[in-house]
């Protein structure tokens, strides 16, 4: 999976996460839905403004959207049992 695969996946999971949609990402980083869109189905680049806002809008590190969610599973699992 690309990186761009891979930030896009992260962030439409805790868009489920937290219950949101697209839109109310768009809307709450003040940015235009198609153009958001566009990046998350890898047609457009984030830029790292846009994912320094995104990664504060979904309450998570920017560094968190680059893992895997196969590598994330087996961290979170890891941490919750210790």
């Amino acid at each position: 999976m690309s990186i761009i695969n891979t930030v896009s996946a992260n962030i439409r999971v805790e868009l489920a996460r937290g219950g949101m949609t697209q839109e109310s990402l768009a809307a709450g980083i003040n940015k235009n839905a198609v153009s958001l869109s566009r990046q998350l189905r890898g047609l457009q680049e984030f830029k790292l403004s846009d994912l320094e806002k995104i990664a504060d809008f979904l309450n998570v590190e920017v560094a968190d959207l680059f893992i895997p969610q196969t590598r994330k599973n087996v961290h979170e699992t890891s941490g919750a049992a210790s």
